[in-house]
């Protein structure tokens, strides 16, 4: 079984401080998540961090932002120098973790690990952060175009009807396993 356990961080989008949540405690729950902009309530953003979470999530995994025309020096708090993610996920009963350091103007610093019993052992430690990426993707069965397209987001975010038709096609199979359907 594949499933996310625990993603935590800090200094990313509106998390200054740290936080970790433990998102294993909430397997076969429906989870709302709701928000109040008590500070401007005629914004159309209500700025209580749903969509931050959820673009953490993403990139924690595949070191990207969801939303449009967004860079990565800017999931760091305007008051941090830097941002902390780190992600768990139990794939195939191997548990991982995801840990990535983003600091502004500078490659990102990606650690990826096995984790038994709380003892972290590194994976590829002297290969690239894309390496390791093409690793992580490989461990998921999916990159971040296609993670970003099975999820339901709104507003500023890619979502499958974005895609040009050869893109849709090759998320389908991908998704789906049905590259043997494929016509060149």
């Amino acid at each position: 079984m594949n499933r996310f356990l625990k993603v935590a961080g800090e200094g990313l989008l509106s998390f200054k401080d740290p936080f970790e949540f433990n998102i294993a405690d909430l397997e076969r729950n429906t989870v709302l998540i709701e928000g109040i902009n008590r500070d401007d309530p005629f914004s159309e953003s209500n700025a209580s961090g749903k969509s931050s979470f959820m673009e953490i999530i993403v990139l924690a995994a595949f070191g990207q932002l969801c939303r449009k025309g967004r860079y990565k020096d800017e999931a760091i708090n305007k008051n941090s120098e830097v941002g902390q993610t780190q992600l768990e996920v139990e794939i195939n009963g191997i548990v991982y973790g995801i840990d990535r350091e983003i600091r502004r103007k500078k490659e990102q610093i990606l650690k990826l690990s096995t984790i038994e019993q709380g003892i972290e052992q590194q994976i590829t430690p002297d290969s690239s952060a894309t390496d390791k990426q093409k690793y992580i993707n490989k461990l998921f069965g999916i990159d971040f175009t296609s993670f970003q397209c099975m999820n339901i987001f709104g507003r500023d975010f890619t979502t499958f009807p974005d895609l040009k038709p050869a893109e849709r096609a090759t998320l389908i199979s991908e998704i789906r396993g049905l590259d043997r359907f494929l016509v060149s």
